[in-house]
């Protein structure tokens, strides 16, 4: 049986935990301190987190090692970073800190054998590809530059490629992002049908319950949230929190 996964997503922007809507950088939330946050998450046992540094590529510059180590020295839980990485040195330099996992976005549709050289240095299993998708015309494609450029490519079409190389696929829905509106089920029945690799969605999530809706009709094995654990009450007021354990055990019931 598949280990089912619910895992924190934060955003970074210039060094500072944000919260945007549909991948909107100008129009975001400041929600504090990055490194105060992976504290509450580790008294709250966290069992992953993901970390995504958007300044990175709206920038393009190098992530920034100095937080990722910091984060990395904080955090007592694995974690998945994704920002601005565009060759191995980086790479590098950021599993080096400890950081478990490496994402890679934009720069795969731009240099694919990037990809195939991450693979040979550190194997399928520190290696995520993130995709951020959009529906056109009752289709869903998949855009790069933090949102901003369609690639024409559909992700059903892209999927079989990465296969041997990445050890997992994280699905980010641009239109749900940051909204708490419901997850879209229907990219997930698009991909689901093709994936061989662990899959990661997200984008949307508004409740525990729509967790265990989608852990009990899908077989994949995360779901990652970002306004569902920052934000609490209708009016959402900025409060760090994540489900106890007993409820994290009876998601998929």
């Amino acid at each position: 049986m598949k280990i089912k996964r619910i895992i924190p997503a934060l955003t970074i922007l210039n060094g500072d935990l944000v919260k945007t809507q549909k991948f909107d950088q100008l129009n975001y939330n400041y929600i504090g301190d990055v490194l105060n946050s992976v504290r509450i998450f580790n008294d709250k046992e966290a069992e992953e987190i993901i970390i995504t540094d958007i300044g990175s590529t709206i920038n393009n510059s190098e992530p920034n090692f100095e937080l990722i180590k910091k984060i990395s020295s904080t955090a007592r839980m694995p974690i998945t970073y994704g920002g601005g990485i565009k060759n191995i040195y980086q790479a590098k330099k950021i599993i080096s800190y400890g950081v478990e996992k490496i994402s890679i976005s934009s720069k795969l549709f731009k240099n694919f054998e990037f990809l195939k050289e991450l693979n040979t240095e550190f194997g399928t299993q520190s290696i995520s590809v993130t995709i951020d998708i959009k529906k056109v015309n009752n289709e869903y494609f998949i855009y790069i530059n933090n949102g901003k450029l369609n690639t024409q490519i559909r992700p059903e079409d892209f999927i079989e490629g990465i296969y041997g190389y990445a050890g997992e696929l994280i699905i980010n829905n641009i239109d749900n992002d940051g909204m708490m509106n419901g997850i879209d089920e229907n990219y997930i029945e698009t991909i689901y049908k093709k994936i061989k690799i662990p899959l990661v969605v997200m984008g949307g999530i508004g409740s525990i319950l729509e967790v265990s809706k989608i852990f009990r009709k899908f077989d994949i094995i995360g779901v990652a949230c970002g306004s569902l654990f920052i934000y609490k009450g209708i009016n959402k007021a900025v409060l760090i929190n994540y489900p106890k354990k007993e409820i994290l055990s009876n998601l998929d019931q």
